[in-house]
């Protein structure tokens, strides 16, 4: 009895041994999840997201590499995206400015009316490299269908340290922000109300 205990005992340390190994390889991790690689492709349209400045110039750099004829600014009344758009060169067609998104979620359904609109079939859709895992997520859900080809490419922002996201209040803050974005959407949560709510977080643990 005593030998089959220990048996159980040894195994059962193990198991909670390997469940903590893991738990500290997700955590360390966690920075790599939500910056997912890029896979952007040849397009018709590139997508900017607002959110962070860079981005837009991101957005233009691509569309020259890829040859798009069409830009599409996505909560284009942000202040972020309204300082760069005062000191862009923007193509002198096919630039369409979508200015009623206030989510990551109202995004990619504006964007899905417009695409509609101007029968475009292919994007690559831009934004920060910590947003990324979040923006796919809810872009690939409103364009479920299939009839629009999305790729994706990011901006390495400089306030996010995916490799130590820990190593900075800013970058552990974003990191955070992320998680409990996504895990909200997941929910289905999105909106004013998600928002405050995050307000308050940020201000009682950052």
């Amino acid at each position: 009895m005593k030998r089959q205990w220990s048996r159980r005992k040894r195994i059962t340390l193990w198991t909670l041994g390997m469940l903590l190994v893991l738990l500290a390889l997700a955590v360390w991790r966690a920075g790599y999840f939500l910056a997912v690689a890029p896979n952007a492709a040849a397009s018709q349209a590139i997508i900017v997201l607002s959110g962070e400045e860079g981005r837009l110039a991101k957005g233009l750099e691509i569309y020259q590499q890829y040859g798009a004829h069409a830009l599409i600014i996505s909560n284009a009344n942000d202040h972020y995206i309204q300082e760069e758009l005062r000191l862009a060169v923007l193509p002198p067609s096919g630039v369409y400015l979508e200015t009623q998104a206030r989510s990551t979620k109202e995004n990619a359904a504006y964007i899905r009316e417009l695409m509609d609109q101007h029968g475009l079939s292919s994007a690559i859709v831009v934004t920060s490299d910590f947003h990324m895992r979040r923006a796919r997520y809810l872009f690939e859900q409103t364009f479920e269908d299939g009839s629009v080809r999305l790729t994706y490419s990011s901006y390495e922002s400089p306030q996010f340290n995916a490799a130590k996201w820990w190593s900075s209040k800013t970058s552990l803050m974003i990191t955070g922000n992320e998680y409990i974005k996504l895990g909200g959407n997941w929910l289905g949560i999105d909106g004013k109300e998600a928002k405050r709510l995050l307000k308050r977080l940020n201000k009682a643990v950052f």
